[in-house]
């Protein structure tokens, strides 16, 4: 294997890639990266065995070759070379990084040790843009949950939903749930739906805005069977297991309708929720939002160890009066991604589930949250 590249390119490819390597004492080979050449491409694989992402680098390949070196080592390596183009040559199973004043030799291991990636090639295949994907990765993931006691929950659901065509996202934790609708302008002949683990969600979300261009491609591909899901874009392809189980029937708990509404700008919330939260009680963290008019809202907190914040600031109201106790970090989860400047809270009462929007208009992002019980 022989093949020249610019040291930029192979070093942004193993940045990128690198990210699913790790050590493990019963497969050291999953902390490898295992690198291809043929005469049309040069790429760049890793693996932890629940996912795979291979990307290809922009390299003039001068003969054929495989094998797979430490990915921590030859990135530093890499990023540390003090010249511009390398020259990249496997010869007796040591890695040559050659420029012109320096020359490095790295130990790797046969390909043949690498774990199989198995291919995806059929399935259904969707198309969709890369910037709304990667905001709507983004915005449902916080509400995952964090432990596989319930796997169908430490996830997002992925559901492609024919009338009208869309893509919906949404993940929950049973005490939050964050919802993000992606219109289509295709066509979709069949409701589909998968559960993506929230570890490739989160890749998927990396990948889309490392390589974000304002020149660059703009729609991702994604191809989906009951097993697995390969996302394909630019120079990456994702592979990755999918969670089995069913997501649960979430639209059941959202109420039909809500008597109280709270708007108010989402930057002066997200200070105050940030200030009170000081505030609170270790392992509770909830704090009171209250309204007593139409034009204020008061937001406090308390705590035996810390002491008391109150701060009341302008908000528009309809409904009656409210004093609800919520989770100040789920609360800045949902207006943290919010993506309007002012924001919409609705209630039903101070023992229901409270909803989160952006005001004014149809919304694609929905923030339920549940209220902590009096």
């Amino acid at each position: 294997m022989k093949f020249s590249c610019l040291r930029e390119n192979l070093s942004t490819t193993l940045s990128l890639v690198s990210g699913l390597t790790g050590k493990s004492s019963h497969l050291p080979v999953l902390g490898h990266v295992l690198i291809t050449a043929d005469q049309q491409k040069v790429e760049v694989s890793a693996t932890n065995l629940e996912m795979a992402l291979t990307a290809t680098v922009r390299a003039k390949a001068e003969t054929a070759g495989a094998a797979t070196v430490p990915a921590s080592t030859l990135g530093d390596v890499v990023r540390l070379f003090g010249e511009d183009k390398l020259t990249i040559e496997l010869i007796n199973r040591e890695l040559i990084i050659a420029g012109v004043n320096t020359n490095t030799k790295l130990r790797s291991s046969a390909a043949e040790d690498f774990p199989i990636i198995p291919p995806l090639n059929d399935g259904q295949g969707y198309t969709v843009s890369a910037a709304e994907l990667a905001a709507a990765v983004r915005a449902t993931l916080v509400a995952a949950a964090k432990n596989d006691v319930r796997p169908e929950l430490a996830g997002i659901l992925f559901a492609w939903l024919a009338s009208p065509p869309r893509l919906v996202l949404a993940a929950t934790d049973s005490y939050r749930l964050a919802e993000f609708t992606i219109p289509l302008s295709t066509a979709i002949t069949q409701d589909f739906k998968v559960i993506v683990p929230a570890r490739a969600a989160q890749e998927i979300q990396r990948i889309l805005t490392m390589l974000a261009k304002p020149e660059g491609e703009t729609e991702a591909q994604l191809l989906f069977n009951e097993h697995q899901l390969l996302l394909t874009w630019q120079n990456v392809r994702l592979t990755s297991r999918l969670v089995a189980g069913e997501f649960p029937d979430y639209r059941q708990i959202i109420p039909a309708a809500f008597p109280i509404t709270i708007q108010a700008p989402v930057g002066q919330l997200i200070n105050e929720v940030k200030a009170a939260g000081l505030f609170t009680t270790s392992g509770i963290n909830a704090i009171s939002l209250s309204s007593q008019d139409n034009q204020s809202i008061t937001i406090s907190a308390s705590a035996a160890q810390t002491g008391e914040y109150r701060s009341t600031l302008p908000a528009q109201i309809e409904g009656k009066p409210i004093s609800v106790l919520l989770n100040h970090h789920y609360l800045l989860d949902g207006l943290t991604h919010l993506p309007a400047a002012e924001a919409r809270l609705q209630f039903v009462d101070a023992e229901s589930p409270g909803l989160l929007t952006p005001a004014g208009g149809q919304s694609a992002y929905r923030y339920l949250i549940m209220p902590i019980r009096q």
